[in-house]
């Protein structure tokens, strides 16, 4: 018969040591981490994101519109102005 040790120390007190890491205070973040990041005013950031977009949708801009969508379009536009 084979008997199987078991670490009881572990067991008795994972929940405590647990419990402990949950309720203590957060860790104080090292100088170099406080640094604030500079930040952008809003209209850059907005030009930022434009031009993010641009650069991955350049090529779908730059493709002719299926033929349904032309005539959908134009329809509305046709509609619109008369």
């Amino acid at each position: 018969m084979i008997i199987q040790a078991v670490d009881r120390e572990e067991s008795r007190f994972a929940p405590h040591i647990a419990h402990a890491r949950a309720h203590s205070a957060p860790l104080r973040p090292r100088e170099a981490d406080r640094a604030a990041p500079a930040r952008m005013s809003d209209a850059e950031l907005l030009m930022t994101i434009g031009r993010d977009l641009a650069a991955v949708y350049a090529e779908v801009l730059h493709q002719p519109l299926p033929k349904r969508l032309k005539i959908l379009i134009e329809h509305i536009e046709a509609n619109n102005h008369g």
